[in-house]
């Protein structure tokens, strides 16, 4: 299992620019989850669980049943969208060995456009970054999904993991562990300053994570290695 250790600077591993910053152990609330970034993107829920978890003995944001997942319908100027690329992070464990979409986060306005990363429905539950909420192939190819290591809670990982996900302006592309990149084919992310982003579904709630997620961080641009292990490393 990886060892997670919350930094205290300014910037996560002194990286500026970010969109936004989502950290459980600052701004996490059972309603809210307050942007750490200056931008002021925070979050909301209508629906809390009844329990709350911990990873590696952090807060970390329980999500078990639609209404649970929070989201942020403003207007947002400084995130990337269109075809401009984009950096996420997020840690997050899925806490259900069942196969099963489920969703760590969403940018989009229909369930054909935007980012979205989470879990693809397969026998082994692989890590998968797209702009389909099916993550099936609606264009050839634009799915980037990771085999190994994967959400199945019997793999060495125990469900939980670290991952680099986002778009180049060209393709997407996901990353576990600071492993090396996996990408999809050419295709336009999509997505625009007004649409929505959610931490933990994706538009309609039907396809929620059902675990635990405790940070989750939006850059612009796509980062260089060096930028990339120091988010990470942090």
């Amino acid at each position: 299992m990886i060892s997670y250790i919350y930094g205290s600077a300014q910037n996560p591993g002194g990286v500026s620019g970010m969109a936004a910053w989502y950290k459980a152990d600052a701004g996490l609330s059972a309603t809210t989850w307050t942007d750490q970034s200056a931008n002021g993107y925070h979050l909301t829920r209508t629906s809390v669980p009844a329990t709350s978890n911990l990873i590696n003995f952090n807060p970390a944001a329980n999500i078990v049943a639609n209404g649970n997942q929070f989201r942020n319908t403003s207007t947002k100027s400084n995130w990337p969208v269109g075809n401009n690329p984009n950096t996420y992070y997020y840690v997050a464990k899925d806490n259900l060995v069942t196969d099963g979409l489920r969703f760590v986060y969403s940018m989009s306005n229909s369930w054909v456009d935007g980012i979205k990363s989470g879990r693809r429905e397969h026998a082994q539950g692989p890590i998968a970054t797209s702009r389909v909420d099916n993550f099936v192939n609606y264009t050839a190819n634009e799915v980037a999904v990771v085999t190994s290591p994967n959400w199945n809670l019997t793999a060495a990982n125990q469900g939980l993991n670290m991952v680099r996900s986002g778009y180049t302006g060209s393709v997407f592309y996901t990353a576990v562990q600071g492993a090396t990149e996996v990408t999809g084919a050419s295709i336009t992310q999509g997505n625009s300053t007004s649409s929505t982003f959610i931490i933990g579904a994706t538009l309609g709630d039907n396809r929620f994570w059902n675990g635990d997620i405790s940070e989750v961080i939006v850059y612009p641009g796509k980062h260089n290695a060096t930028d990339a292990e120091r988010v990470e490393t942090y």
